[in-house]
C-alpha cells in the first residue's frame, strides 16, 4: 500500500511528463495498487495517446473491473462499433475476427469506392488506433474476447452478479492496502 501511494504521488506531481507517467502506471500495475483508481480514471483522459493506451492496458492487466464501465464509455466515445465514415460516406465490414483487420478493410473498400478523400481523418485514426487496445484490455480484464462494445455490454449484463462480487473484493483489497499504508 505504501509503495503504491508513493508512486501515485510521483505520478500526480509529474502529470505533464508522459514518460514518467507511463513508468508510474507500470509500477502501479506491478504493485497491484488498488488505491490508484481515481488517478487511472483521470489519466484515461490524458492528452498523450501513449499514456491513455498504457492506462487502458493496465486496467486489463490489473483485472480492475471497477473500470470496465470506463472502458465501455471510451469505446462508445470512439465509436469502435461503427464503420469508417468520411464526407458523408460510410463503409462497414465485419469478418467476425479479432483485431483491427476489419477497420483496415473498411478503409480499403472506402478508398476503392470513393477515392482517398477524407475530412477530419483524426477521428477515424483515433478509433482505428484505440480499438485493438480497448478490445485487448477488455480481454485481459474479463478473459473473454470481444469484437466490439455491444458484445462487451451484453457480457456485462450476463455477468452482473460476478462482476459486482469482484468489485466488492477489489474495494476490500483497496481498504486493506490503505490500512497497511496508514500503519507505517
Amino acid at each position: 500500500g505504501y509503495a503504491g501511494r508513493y508512486v501515485e504521488q510521483v505520478a500526480k506531481k509529474q502529470a505533464t511528463d508522459p514518460v514518467i507517467l507511463m513508468f508510474a502506471i507500470e509500477a502501479i500495475s506491478n504493485l497491484e495498487y488498488r488505491g490508484a483508481l481515481p488517478l487511472l480514471r483521470e489519466l484515461l483522459r490524458h492528452e498523450d495517446e501513449g499514456v491513455r493506451k498504457v492506462v487502458i492496458l493496465t486496467v486489463g492487466d490489473m483485472k480492475e473491473l471497477r473500470m470496465f464501465e470506463d472502458l465501455l464509455e471510451l469505446a462508445k466515445e470512439l465509436k469502435i462499433d461503427q464503420g469508417w465514415k468520411t464526407e458523408g460516406h460510410e463503409v462497414r465490414y465485419d469478418s467476425g475476427a479479432a483485431g483491427d483487420g476489419d477497420q483496415k478493410m473498411a478503409e480499403k473498400i472506402y478508398r476503392q469506392k470513393y477515392g482517398n478523400r477524407r475530412k477530419g481523418g483524426s477521428a477515424a485514426r483515433a478509433m482505428r488506433d484505440f480499438r485493438p487496445v480497448l478490445l485487448e484490455a477488455m480481454k485481459r480484464l474479463t478473459g473473454e474476447e470481444f469484437f466490439g462494445r455491444q458484445q462487451a455490454l451484453d457480457w456485462a449484463k450476463e455477468n452482473e452478479e460476478p462482476i459486482t462480487a469482484t468489485k466488492k473484493v477489489l474495494d476490500e483489497t483497496e481498504t486493506t492496502q490503505d490500512e497497511a499504508a496508514d500503519a507505517l
